[in-house]
């Protein structure tokens, strides 16, 4: 079985963009599969 790496992040608290830092992260790498979970979060 392959390295599993877990990504957190919240953009929505912490007001960055991370679309171009995914972008390089996935391209520069051997990615296999990818599963986005999205998480809401009552305020």
């Amino acid at each position: 079985m392959g390295v599993r790496i877990t990504l957190i992040g919240g953009p929505k608290l912490d007001g960055l963009d991370y679309t171009e830092k995914l972008t390089e992260f996935i391209e520069g790498n051997n990615i296999k599969s990818l599963a986005v979970v999205l998480m809401e979060v009552p305020c």
